[in-house]
């Protein structure tokens, strides 16, 4: 809400910003869900197959939506000795909604949004073919072509959980 305020600010519709200084109370946070092996086998086998690879990258390293849609090619490092796991993912980058409600690339969300994640090796086959003589500031997923929205990301991960008939999570 504040951000809506900054921006009727700068487009002189407002003359200040009534949420600027104001505190908002901690609030609950909710519990994690955790899936078991079965209901996340049950998930990616209702979702469409394009997305099963994005779906295993963002379960086998706990990546945040906006995170995971914006890896490029080159944020996969893989190890040069085919016998030592685990490879990695740089996470440089995630989408950011700025003051006029557009996602842009940005900074990590939390400063310690910018690290490294060791990835497994049921990870690194299915990202394997989607880095293979791809240029390194390609988007490592698309759908269509195309680089995946977050909210886009969300939809199907939701609509995944209740085909997948495990109840609601």
């Amino acid at each position: 809400l504040a951000g809506v305020f900054v921006q009727a600010v700068e487009d002189e519709l407002m003359d200040r910003n009534p949420a600027r200084g104001v505190r908002v109370g901690k609030t609950e946070r909710r519990e994690p869900v955790f899936l078991s092996r079965e209901e996340f086998a049950a998930i990616v086998g209702a979702a469409p197959e394009a997305w099963r690879p994005f779906l295993i990258t963002l379960v086998g390293t706990g990546l945040r939506f906006g995170e995971a849609t914006a890896l490029q090619v080159g944020d996969v490092l893989w190890s040069n000795d085919p016998n030592v796991t685990p490879h990695m993912i740089r996470v440089a980058r995630g989408w950011v909604v700025t003051g006029k409600a557009r996602r842009v690339i940005g900074a990590p969300k939390t400063s310690n949004g910018r690290r490294a994640i060791g990835v497994g090796s049921d990870v690194a086959a299915v990202l394997r073919p989607l880095t293979e003589g791809r240029p390194a500031d390609a988007w490592l997923f698309t759908i269509r072509g195309d680089y995946i929205k977050p909210s886009s990301a969300f939809d199907m991960w939701s609509k995944a959980v209740r085909d997948s008939g495990i109840g609601r999570k």
